[in-house]
Protein backbone atom coordinates (compact mmCIF):
# COMPACT_ATOMS: atom_id res chain seq x y z
CA UNK A 1 0.00 0.00 0.00
CA UNK A 2 1.27 3.54 -0.76
CA UNK A 3 1.97 5.99 1.92
CA UNK A 4 -1.26 8.27 2.96
CA UNK A 5 -1.32 11.64 4.23
CA UNK A 6 -4.97 11.72 6.51
CA UNK A 7 -6.11 14.85 8.29
CA UNK A 8 -7.58 14.54 12.14
CA UNK A 9 -11.03 16.41 11.88
CA UNK A 10 -12.53 18.55 14.81
CA UNK A 11 -14.27 15.62 16.36
CA UNK A 12 -10.80 13.79 17.23
CA UNK A 13 -11.87 11.33 14.25
CA UNK A 14 -10.14 9.86 11.13
CA UNK A 15 -11.17 8.45 7.99
CA UNK A 16 -9.13 5.60 6.84
CA UNK A 17 -8.45 5.51 3.60
CA UNK A 18 -10.34 2.35 1.47
CA UNK A 19 -6.84 0.50 0.72
CA UNK A 20 -6.30 0.20 4.24
CA UNK A 21 -9.57 -0.87 5.45
CA UNK A 22 -9.64 -3.71 2.38
CA UNK A 23 -6.48 -4.47 3.56
CA UNK A 24 -7.86 -5.52 7.50
CA UNK A 25 -10.84 -6.62 6.00
CA UNK A 26 -12.75 -3.92 8.05
CA UNK A 27 -15.82 -2.17 7.12
CA UNK A 28 -18.15 -0.01 8.93
CA UNK A 29 -19.26 -1.32 12.14
CA UNK A 30 -16.18 -3.52 12.48
CA UNK A 31 -13.95 -3.29 16.15
CA UNK A 32 -10.10 -2.13 15.96
CA UNK A 33 -7.98 -2.99 18.84
CA UNK A 34 -5.61 0.30 18.70
CA UNK A 35 -1.91 -0.47 20.04
CA UNK A 36 0.53 2.48 20.61
CA UNK A 37 4.26 1.34 20.63
CA UNK A 38 6.89 4.45 20.77
CA UNK A 39 4.63 7.23 18.47
CA UNK A 40 3.12 4.30 16.13
CA UNK A 41 -0.08 3.12 16.01
CA UNK A 42 -0.99 -0.25 15.28
CA UNK A 43 -4.48 -1.23 14.27
CA UNK A 44 -5.85 -5.09 14.12
CA UNK A 45 -8.92 -6.03 13.07
CA UNK A 46 -10.43 -7.84 16.35
CA UNK A 47 -14.72 -9.05 17.37
CA UNK A 48 -16.21 -7.56 20.11
CA UNK A 49 -16.96 -9.73 22.72
CA UNK A 50 -19.56 -8.33 24.96
CA UNK A 51 -18.45 -10.83 27.81
CA UNK A 52 -14.99 -9.51 28.21
CA UNK A 53 -15.95 -6.11 27.76
CA UNK A 54 -18.10 -6.52 31.60
CA UNK A 55 -15.52 -8.70 33.08
CA UNK A 56 -13.12 -5.41 32.53
CA UNK A 57 -15.76 -3.17 33.94
CA UNK A 58 -15.95 -1.49 37.62
CA UNK A 59 -17.88 -4.07 40.01
CA UNK A 60 -20.62 -2.25 41.36
CA UNK A 61 -21.77 -2.66 44.89
CA UNK A 62 -23.30 -5.57 46.46
CA UNK A 63 -26.74 -5.06 48.05
CA UNK A 64 -25.05 -5.27 51.76
CA UNK A 65 -22.42 -2.15 51.07
CA UNK A 66 -25.24 -0.12 49.29
CA UNK A 67 -27.35 -0.87 52.45
CA UNK A 68 -24.48 -0.24 54.53
CA UNK A 69 -23.61 2.93 52.94
CA UNK A 70 -27.37 4.12 53.40
CA UNK A 71 -27.21 3.48 56.63
CA UNK A 72 -24.24 5.84 57.39
CA UNK A 73 -25.63 8.25 54.69
CA UNK A 74 -28.85 8.47 57.22
CA UNK A 75 -27.00 8.72 60.51
CA UNK A 76 -24.51 11.53 58.79
CA UNK A 77 -28.24 13.27 57.99
CA UNK A 78 -29.45 12.85 61.38
CA UNK A 79 -26.06 14.24 62.74
CA UNK A 80 -26.45 17.31 60.96
CA UNK A 81 -30.12 18.20 61.21
CA UNK A 82 -29.12 17.74 65.38
CA UNK A 83 -26.64 19.78 65.27
CA UNK A 84 -28.28 22.32 63.12
CA UNK A 85 -31.70 22.01 65.90
CA UNK A 86 -28.87 23.02 68.69
CA UNK A 87 -28.32 26.73 67.29
CA UNK A 88 -31.44 28.69 67.11
CA UNK A 89 -32.36 29.90 63.52
CA UNK A 90 -32.08 33.84 62.91
CA UNK A 91 -34.79 35.77 62.62
CA UNK A 92 -34.89 39.18 60.78
CA UNK A 93 -36.90 41.82 61.69
CA UNK A 94 -39.51 41.56 58.72
CA UNK A 95 -40.33 38.18 59.79
CA UNK A 96 -41.55 38.99 62.97
CA UNK A 97 -45.62 40.03 62.95
CA UNK A 98 -45.19 43.58 63.93
CA UNK A 99 -42.95 44.32 61.57
CA UNK A 100 -45.62 44.78 59.02
CA UNK A 101 -48.37 46.71 61.13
Amino acid sequence: MKEERIQVRQDGTIRLPKEAMEALGVGPGSYLKVTIHSGRVELVKTVYDPWEEGQRKKKTASFEELLKRQKEDLAEAERDFMEKLKKPPDVRPEDRLDFWD
